[in-house]
């Protein structure tokens, strides 16, 4: 049976607008989560993809009414300077209803906006290391860590067997295909458009000694033929899930999709279960192809 599920996003306002709450009002407000955010003091912040108006080193947010015992989650996105030059940083913050928090953002590093990528290690592919004149495709997620326990029940609800190929998109580090081909040696494929991330990926697969078993591929995943895979492992956003569904009803019938935190809209699992890491709740989802539609 399918566990009750969040959507695990919640649009935030800005806290100035919050007025007295009477009597009626206050079982309500206990439920919102209130952020309290440090900043630098010229950052430019979106709050799930949309613009935010407060400025200065420390800006206030809650949320709208949560369901108690759920986690939800919203990813914050803000540029700023820095010895004259533009940096762009990203984190994903994880909150529950009644959290009253400050979260300090200023030691989050930021990337350099409009700096030149660094060419390739000698570890990827000759194919890689070609020069071309296209502009390196946009990636389509920031990575984020999955814990290592969220890993596991991922690996735990696809029924993982040696015969199985799973497929990972937007591999970042490598650490789901690893686990799967370390603990059921499986064949696993990891795909990552982020430099960094590939040659990450690359040298904990060889640290491991599973090159026979595990392959990196530098590639968007839009572009990835999926025919080969019995089993694909997600952690994109619910948009992008729904993005990928041509490629998802591709899969052979019995291949299992697994997907951490986002569902597919329009497409229920088929099962669905919750891992507590250190009080945050984490949503896992299973579908089976052929994908049925929500009727």
């Amino acid at each position: 049976m399918s566990s009750n599920r969040s959507d695990g996003r919640f649009h935030l306002v800005w806290i100035a607008v919050l007025l007295a709450a009477g009597p009626a009002e206050s079982q309500e407000a206990s439920r919102r989560a209130q952020l309290h955010l440090r900043l630098p003091a010229d950052a430019q912040l979106t709050v799930e993809g949309q613009k935010t108006r407060q400025t200065g080193s420390l800006r206030h947010f809650f949320s709208p009414p949560l369901e108690r015992g759920k986690s939800y989650h919203y990813t914050f996105e803000w540029t700023y300077s820095k010895d004259g030059k533009t940096y762009k940083a990203m984190k994903v913050v994880h909150v529950r209803a009644g959290d009253d928090r400050e979260e300090d953002l200023t030691g989050e590093k930021g990337k350099e906006v409009g700096a030149e990528e660094k060419k390739p290690d000698k570890d990827l592919d000759p194919e890689e290391k070609k020069p071309s004149k296209k502009p390196k495709p946009k990636l389509d997620v920031e990575f984020v860590e999955t814990p290592p326990k969220v890993v596991n029940k991922m690996l735990e609800l696809a029924k993982i067997t040696k015969d199985d190929v799973v497929y990972d998109l937007g591999c970042g580090d490598g650490r789901i295909v690893i686990a799967a081909a370390g603990n059921y040696k499986c064949k696993a494929v990891g795909v990552d458009l982020d430099d960094k991330r590939v040659r990450e990926a690359r040298a904990k697969v060889k640290g491991e000694g599973l090159e026979d078993l595990v392959t990196i591929e530098k590639k968007n995943f839009f572009d990835v033929d999926l025919k080969p895979a019995s089993v694909v492992m997600l952690y994109l956003t619910p948009e992008l899930n729904v993005q990928l569904l041509p490629q998802l009803k591709k899969l052979k019938a019995g291949s299992r999709i697994v997907s951490h935190n986002f569902d597919i809209k329009g497409y229920p699992p088929k099962r669905s279960e919750t891992v507590n890491v250190d009080g945050v709740k984490h949503n896992v989802y299973l579908w089976e192809a052929p994908l049925m539609k929500e009727k």
